[in-house]
């Protein structure tokens, strides 16, 4: 486990599964730049059984500090640049929908005028017809 520079202690919440069981930590006080080992340690309702655990945090030095801050910067420009291709690629097939909805309406409108235009035509023949 890794931790910022500027963390000096963290907290951890352990619950034994008994209620006569404990639990104790030491080392996760003062936690010094570089590896720090955090001790756990379970004793059973019977008071005997004993179970020891060590969890390795690692405090971050200001060098690596940098590094990490960095790394999480570009990771984050890296996302922004994929969610923005990502909305581009969108935007392109909106694009197409919109022009194929384009060539729909433009092809419906030449009908329509075409039907209009035959009509006026029909109905102009008809009148000299009658005339």
């Amino acid at each position: 486990m890794e931790i910022p520079n500027k963390t000096e202690k963290i907290e951890i919440l352990a619950i034994p599964q008994g209620q006569k069981a404990t639990v104790s930590i030491s080392g996760n006080n003062e936690m010094k730049v570089g590896n720090n080992i955090i001790q756990i340690n379970v004793i059973a309702e019977d008071g005997i059984t004993n179970k020891k655990y060590e969890l390795i945090v690692h405090r971050r030095n200001e060098q690596e500090e940098l590094k990490y801050e960095q790394e999480k910067e570009n990771g984050a420009e890296k996302l922004s640049t994929i969610l923005e291709e990502q909305n581009n690629g969108s935007n392109v097939e909106e694009i197409k929908q919109d022009k194929n909805s384009n060539i729909i309406w433009i092809i419906g409108t030449i009908a329509l005028g075409s039907i209009l235009i035959i009509g006026i035509l029909y109905i102009k023949k008809r009148q000299k017809k009658i005339d």
